[in-house]
């Protein structure tokens, strides 16, 4: 929410019209969540970077398979509900978005959701009843914290999250929804309507 005192976001693009017929669009290097998602990351995951970490991924082809459709569905869904169409750019903020979407908003997001909240629900609600259930409840959550968007864009973003949490509960590694969530991002800022159609 950026309600902490202290903490100057510089804004790198402010209200620029970057696709036709769309929104206004803000870029902030916003450092207060970059902290906090690097907090707790490094917090929720100490001692988890040792050698059966890394050990090969469990069930692959399922893995990239959900890696590969979540993108698909949402920006797919984001089409047929008219919040964005194809248009296809390369912004000349290009490189700043890039890197401040994958540090100081898939990392933090991906951190919080992921890592804090559907970890500590997987440790209280375990087993096969709850296979989907874990994933869900974060993935509703991610949602909800899109409703500035509106109704359709926090569906979306729901779908998504569920998407990451799969991911997520399949490899327990968190850099799997991470990038996901990163390729969702770039396609949608490189090759569609960005940020939504007014």
């Amino acid at each position: 929410m950026h309600l902490l005192p202290g903490f100057y976001n510089y804004a790198v693009v402010l209200k620029q019209t970057i696709s036709v017929d769309t929104i206004p669009f803000s870029l902030y290097a916003n450092f207060d969540k970059g902290l906090v998602g690097l907090f707790v990351l490094v917090y929720f995951f100490r001692g988890q970077a040792s050698a059966d970490y890394f050990q090969v991924l469990q069930k692959p082809i399922t893995v990239l398979l959900i890696f590969f459709l979540t993108p698909c569905l949402a920006l797919g869904l984001a089409m047929l509900l008219g919040l964005i169409q194809i248009d296809v750019k390369v912004p000349v903020f290009w490189l700043y978005f890039l890197g401040i979407n994958l540090f100081f908003t898939c990392v933090a997001e991906e951190a919080f959701f992921c890592g804090f909240l559907q970890q500590e629900l997987s440790k209280i609600l375990h087993g096969e009843s709850y296979l989907f259930i874990v994933p869900l409840i974060p993935a509703l959550l991610f949602g909800i914290a899109h409703i500035g968007g509106g109704l359709e864009y926090a569906f979306i973003a729901s779908a998504a999250g569920l998407g990451y949490g799969i991911i997520f509960h399949i490899t327990k590694r968190i850099e799997w929804p991470i990038l996901c969530h990163f390729v969702l991002n770039s396609l949608h800022f490189f090759l569609f309507t960005y940020p939504m159609l007014g």
